[in-house]
Protein backbone atom coordinates (compact mmCIF):
# COMPACT_ATOMS: atom_id res chain seq x y z
CA UNK A 1 0.00 0.00 0.00
CA UNK A 2 1.50 3.39 -0.99
CA UNK A 3 2.48 5.60 1.93
CA UNK A 4 2.31 9.35 1.52
CA UNK A 5 5.50 10.01 3.48
CA UNK A 6 7.47 7.47 1.44
CA UNK A 7 6.11 8.84 -1.83
CA UNK A 8 7.07 12.37 -0.81
CA UNK A 9 10.61 11.22 -0.04
CA UNK A 10 10.88 9.47 -3.40
CA UNK A 11 9.52 12.42 -5.36
CA UNK A 12 11.76 14.89 -3.53
CA UNK A 13 14.83 13.15 -4.95
CA UNK A 14 13.91 14.16 -8.48
CA UNK A 15 12.15 17.45 -7.89
CA UNK A 16 15.29 19.59 -8.30
CA UNK A 17 16.06 18.07 -11.72
CA UNK A 18 12.37 18.25 -12.67
CA UNK A 19 12.07 21.95 -11.88
CA UNK A 20 15.39 22.60 -13.59
CA UNK A 21 14.08 21.09 -16.83
CA UNK A 22 10.85 23.10 -16.58
CA UNK A 23 12.87 26.24 -15.94
CA UNK A 24 15.04 25.62 -19.01
CA UNK A 25 11.89 25.21 -21.11
CA UNK A 26 10.45 28.46 -19.75
CA UNK A 27 13.70 30.33 -20.42
CA UNK A 28 13.85 29.06 -24.01
CA UNK A 29 10.29 30.24 -24.67
CA UNK A 30 10.90 33.69 -23.15
CA UNK A 31 14.30 34.06 -24.86
CA UNK A 32 12.96 33.12 -28.30
CA UNK A 33 10.03 35.53 -28.04
CA UNK A 34 12.26 38.33 -26.74
CA UNK A 35 14.83 37.90 -29.51
CA UNK A 36 12.11 37.70 -32.15
CA UNK A 37 10.38 40.87 -30.96
CA UNK A 38 13.43 43.04 -30.34
CA UNK A 39 15.36 41.54 -33.25
CA UNK A 40 12.66 42.85 -35.58
CA UNK A 41 13.31 46.32 -34.16
CA UNK A 42 17.06 46.06 -34.76
CA UNK A 43 19.22 45.87 -37.86
CA UNK A 44 19.53 42.08 -37.49
CA UNK A 45 15.89 41.28 -38.14
CA UNK A 46 13.80 38.48 -36.63
CA UNK A 47 15.59 35.45 -38.05
CA UNK A 48 19.26 36.05 -37.22
CA UNK A 49 18.87 36.35 -33.40
CA UNK A 50 16.56 33.33 -33.31
CA UNK A 51 18.98 31.20 -35.35
CA UNK A 52 21.91 32.23 -33.14
CA UNK A 53 19.93 31.41 -30.01
CA UNK A 54 19.36 27.88 -31.31
CA UNK A 55 23.08 27.37 -31.92
CA UNK A 56 24.12 28.81 -28.55
CA UNK A 57 21.54 26.78 -26.62
CA UNK A 58 22.66 23.53 -28.27
CA UNK A 59 26.33 24.17 -27.55
CA UNK A 60 25.52 25.28 -24.00
CA UNK A 61 23.57 22.07 -23.38
CA UNK A 62 26.61 20.00 -24.35
CA UNK A 63 28.68 21.74 -21.68
CA UNK A 64 25.88 21.64 -19.11
CA UNK A 65 25.35 17.93 -19.82
CA UNK A 66 28.95 17.20 -18.79
CA UNK A 67 28.51 19.12 -15.54
CA UNK A 68 25.17 17.45 -14.79
CA UNK A 69 26.84 14.07 -15.36
CA UNK A 70 29.45 14.91 -12.72
CA UNK A 71 26.76 16.16 -10.33
CA UNK A 72 24.63 13.03 -10.71
CA UNK A 73 27.66 10.77 -10.42
CA UNK A 74 28.46 12.34 -7.06
CA UNK A 75 24.98 11.77 -5.63
CA UNK A 76 25.68 8.28 -4.17
CA UNK A 77 29.00 9.53 -2.78
CA UNK A 78 27.31 12.47 -1.06
CA UNK A 79 24.46 10.31 0.25
CA UNK A 80 26.53 7.42 1.59
CA UNK A 81 29.16 9.54 3.37
CA UNK A 82 26.56 11.95 4.74
CA UNK A 83 24.57 9.03 6.14
CA UNK A 84 27.77 7.52 7.58
CA UNK A 85 28.62 10.86 9.27
CA UNK A 86 31.84 11.14 7.26
CA UNK A 87 31.41 14.84 6.64
CA UNK A 88 35.02 15.32 5.64
CA UNK A 89 34.48 13.03 2.67
CA UNK A 90 31.28 14.89 1.77
CA UNK A 91 33.18 18.17 1.64
CA UNK A 92 36.03 16.60 -0.30
CA UNK A 93 33.65 15.07 -2.86
CA UNK A 94 31.88 18.40 -3.34
CA UNK A 95 35.17 20.24 -3.74
CA UNK A 96 36.51 17.77 -6.30
CA UNK A 97 33.22 17.78 -8.23
CA UNK A 98 33.26 21.58 -8.42
CA UNK A 99 36.90 21.57 -9.55
CA UNK A 100 36.20 19.01 -12.29
CA UNK A 101 33.10 20.87 -13.45
CA UNK A 102 34.89 24.22 -13.38
CA UNK A 103 37.73 22.86 -15.53
CA UNK A 104 35.23 21.74 -18.16
CA UNK A 105 33.36 25.05 -18.01
CA UNK A 106 36.59 27.07 -18.20
CA UNK A 107 37.72 25.21 -21.32
CA UNK A 108 34.29 25.88 -22.84
CA UNK A 109 34.51 29.56 -21.83
CA UNK A 110 37.89 29.93 -23.56
CA UNK A 111 36.50 28.31 -26.71
CA UNK A 112 33.40 30.53 -26.68
CA UNK A 113 35.48 33.68 -26.31
CA UNK A 114 38.23 32.69 -28.75
CA UNK A 115 36.55 30.63 -31.49
CA UNK A 116 32.87 31.65 -31.65
CA UNK A 117 32.83 31.95 -35.44
CA UNK A 118 34.36 28.50 -35.90
CA UNK A 119 31.82 26.97 -33.50
CA UNK A 120 28.90 28.60 -35.30
CA UNK A 121 30.28 27.47 -38.66
CA UNK A 122 29.82 23.84 -37.59
CA UNK A 123 26.05 24.36 -37.71
CA UNK A 124 26.00 25.91 -41.20
CA UNK A 125 26.80 29.01 -43.19
CA UNK A 126 25.26 32.45 -43.17
CA UNK A 127 25.75 36.11 -43.94
CA UNK A 128 28.45 38.24 -42.38
CA UNK A 129 25.78 39.94 -40.29
CA UNK A 130 24.70 36.54 -38.97
CA UNK A 131 28.23 35.60 -37.92
CA UNK A 132 28.81 39.03 -36.35
CA UNK A 133 25.74 38.67 -34.14
CA UNK A 134 26.55 35.02 -33.36
CA UNK A 135 30.05 35.98 -32.18
CA UNK A 136 28.62 38.70 -29.93
CA UNK A 137 25.94 36.32 -28.67
CA UNK A 138 28.55 33.76 -27.63
CA UNK A 139 30.90 36.26 -26.00
CA UNK A 140 28.25 38.16 -24.04
CA UNK A 141 25.45 35.66 -23.34
CA UNK A 142 27.88 32.86 -22.38
CA UNK A 143 30.36 35.08 -20.54
CA UNK A 144 29.82 33.38 -17.14
CA UNK A 145 30.21 29.86 -18.51
CA UNK A 146 33.36 29.32 -16.42
CA UNK A 147 31.26 29.51 -13.22
CA UNK A 148 28.31 27.40 -14.36
CA UNK A 149 29.42 24.27 -12.47
CA UNK A 150 28.41 25.57 -9.04
CA UNK A 151 24.65 25.63 -9.48
CA UNK A 152 23.89 22.08 -10.76
CA UNK A 153 26.43 20.46 -8.43
CA UNK A 154 25.10 22.37 -5.40
CA UNK A 155 21.50 21.52 -6.29
CA UNK A 156 22.35 17.81 -6.56
CA UNK A 157 24.35 18.01 -3.34
CA UNK A 158 21.35 19.16 -1.30
CA UNK A 159 19.08 16.61 -2.95
CA UNK A 160 21.58 13.87 -2.08
CA UNK A 161 21.69 14.76 1.62
CA UNK A 162 17.91 14.85 1.95
CA UNK A 163 17.41 18.62 1.80
CA UNK A 164 15.49 18.78 -1.45
CA UNK A 165 13.91 22.19 -0.82
CA UNK A 166 17.28 23.90 -0.91
CA UNK A 167 18.17 21.93 -4.03
CA UNK A 168 14.97 23.10 -5.71
CA UNK A 169 15.68 26.71 -4.67
CA UNK A 170 19.16 26.58 -6.17
CA UNK A 171 17.80 24.96 -9.36
CA UNK A 172 15.31 27.79 -9.82
CA UNK A 173 17.64 30.70 -9.07
CA UNK A 174 19.30 31.11 -12.45
CA UNK A 175 16.48 30.39 -14.89
CA UNK A 176 13.31 31.45 -13.10
CA UNK A 177 14.21 33.81 -10.26
CA UNK A 178 16.88 35.82 -12.09
CA UNK A 179 17.04 35.15 -15.84
CA UNK A 180 13.37 35.32 -16.85
CA UNK A 181 12.72 38.70 -15.14
CA UNK A 182 15.93 40.14 -16.60
CA UNK A 183 15.02 38.92 -20.09
CA UNK A 184 11.76 40.82 -19.77
CA UNK A 185 13.15 44.00 -18.15
CA UNK A 186 16.55 44.68 -19.75
CA UNK A 187 15.33 44.78 -23.38
CA UNK A 188 12.90 47.54 -22.43
CA UNK A 189 15.89 49.82 -21.86
CA UNK A 190 18.64 48.40 -24.10
CA UNK A 191 16.79 46.48 -26.78
CA UNK A 192 18.25 43.22 -28.03
CA UNK A 193 21.55 43.97 -26.28
CA UNK A 194 19.72 43.83 -22.96
CA UNK A 195 18.65 40.24 -23.68
CA UNK A 196 22.29 39.25 -24.15
CA UNK A 197 23.48 40.80 -20.90
CA UNK A 198 20.65 39.22 -18.89
CA UNK A 199 22.37 35.82 -18.94
CA UNK A 200 25.79 36.65 -17.41
CA UNK A 201 24.19 38.81 -14.72
CA UNK A 202 21.72 36.07 -13.75
CA UNK A 203 24.55 33.52 -13.80
CA UNK A 204 26.62 35.62 -11.41
CA UNK A 205 23.67 36.07 -9.05
CA UNK A 206 22.83 32.33 -9.15
CA UNK A 207 26.46 31.38 -8.38
CA UNK A 208 26.49 33.77 -5.42
CA UNK A 209 23.27 32.24 -4.02
CA UNK A 210 24.42 28.64 -4.57
CA UNK A 211 27.81 29.26 -2.96
CA UNK A 212 26.31 31.11 0.01
CA UNK A 213 23.79 28.37 0.81
CA UNK A 214 26.31 25.56 0.28
CA UNK A 215 29.11 27.15 2.31
CA UNK A 216 26.67 27.80 5.15
CA UNK A 217 25.71 24.12 5.10
CA UNK A 218 29.36 23.07 5.05
CA UNK A 219 30.10 25.22 8.09
CA UNK A 220 27.22 23.62 9.99
CA UNK A 221 28.65 20.17 9.38
CA UNK A 222 30.88 18.84 12.19
CA UNK A 223 34.57 18.64 11.38
CA UNK A 224 35.02 14.98 12.36
CA UNK A 225 32.97 11.82 12.27
CA UNK A 226 31.32 12.65 15.62
CA UNK A 227 29.45 15.96 15.76
CA UNK A 228 30.11 18.50 18.49
CA UNK A 229 27.48 20.50 20.30
CA UNK A 230 27.12 22.90 17.42
CA UNK A 231 26.55 19.94 15.13
CA UNK A 232 23.81 18.58 17.40
CA UNK A 233 22.10 21.96 17.41
CA UNK A 234 22.26 21.89 13.61
CA UNK A 235 20.47 18.55 13.56
CA UNK A 236 23.33 16.06 13.10
CA UNK A 237 23.15 12.90 15.20
CA UNK A 238 25.72 10.31 16.05
CA UNK A 239 25.34 6.68 14.99
CA UNK A 240 24.38 5.73 18.57
CA UNK A 241 21.60 8.32 18.58
CA UNK A 242 19.83 6.99 15.53
CA UNK A 243 18.88 3.63 14.03
CA UNK A 244 19.57 2.76 10.45
CA UNK A 245 18.36 -0.12 8.32
CA UNK A 246 20.23 -1.07 5.17
CA UNK A 247 18.90 -3.19 2.30
CA UNK A 248 21.46 -4.97 0.10
CA UNK A 249 20.29 -6.55 -3.17
CA UNK A 250 22.53 -8.81 -5.22
CA UNK A 251 22.27 -11.56 -7.80
CA UNK A 252 24.24 -14.44 -9.28
CA UNK A 253 26.70 -15.66 -6.64
CA UNK A 254 26.17 -12.75 -4.23
CA UNK A 255 29.90 -12.18 -3.72
CA UNK A 256 29.72 -8.39 -4.00
CA UNK A 257 26.77 -8.22 -1.62
CA UNK A 258 28.59 -10.53 0.81
CA UNK A 259 31.68 -8.32 0.85
CA UNK A 260 29.60 -5.18 1.24
CA UNK A 261 27.65 -6.58 4.19
CA UNK A 262 30.83 -7.86 5.84
CA UNK A 263 32.46 -4.40 5.59
CA UNK A 264 29.34 -2.69 6.92
CA UNK A 265 29.06 -5.08 9.88
CA UNK A 266 32.72 -4.55 10.75
CA UNK A 267 32.67 -0.76 10.59
CA UNK A 268 29.04 -0.04 11.57
CA UNK A 269 27.78 -2.91 13.75
CA UNK A 270 24.78 -0.85 14.88
CA UNK A 271 23.30 -0.87 11.36
CA UNK A 272 20.65 -3.53 10.76
CA UNK A 273 21.22 -5.19 7.38
CA UNK A 274 18.68 -7.05 5.26
CA UNK A 275 19.86 -9.07 2.27
CA UNK A 276 17.72 -9.82 -0.78
CA UNK A 277 19.13 -12.20 -3.38
CA UNK A 278 17.73 -12.88 -6.82
CA UNK A 279 18.47 -16.54 -6.16
CA UNK A 280 19.12 -18.77 -3.15
CA UNK A 281 22.88 -18.87 -3.77
CA UNK A 282 23.18 -15.09 -3.56
CA UNK A 283 21.00 -15.00 -0.44
CA UNK A 284 23.09 -17.67 1.28
CA UNK A 285 26.32 -15.83 0.46
CA UNK A 286 25.04 -12.59 1.98
CA UNK A 287 23.86 -14.40 5.10
CA UNK A 288 27.39 -15.74 5.52
CA UNK A 289 28.59 -12.16 5.23
CA UNK A 290 26.62 -11.31 8.37
CA UNK A 291 23.20 -10.11 7.23
CA UNK A 292 20.65 -10.02 10.04
CA UNK A 293 17.83 -11.31 7.85
CA UNK A 294 17.41 -12.27 4.22
CA UNK A 295 14.96 -13.14 1.49
CA UNK A 296 15.29 -14.70 -1.95
CA UNK A 297 13.55 -14.11 -5.23
CA UNK A 298 13.21 -17.80 -5.97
Amino acid sequence: RPRRRVLQSICSLGMAAFFNQLAMLLVQIVLNNTLTHYGALSSYGRDIPLACAGVVSKVGMLVLGCVIGIAQGCQPIFSFNYGARKYGRVKEAYRKAVIAGTIICTVAFICFQTFPRQIVSIFGTGTEEYFAFAERFFRVYMFMTFANAFQPISANFFTSIGKARRGILISLTRQVIFLVPLLLIFPLFWGIEGALYASPISDAAAVAVALSITLLEMKRMPQGASPNRAGRRAGYLTAKETSMELLVIDGQGGRMGQQLIRCIRERYPQIHTTAVGTNSMATAAMLKGGAHQAATGE
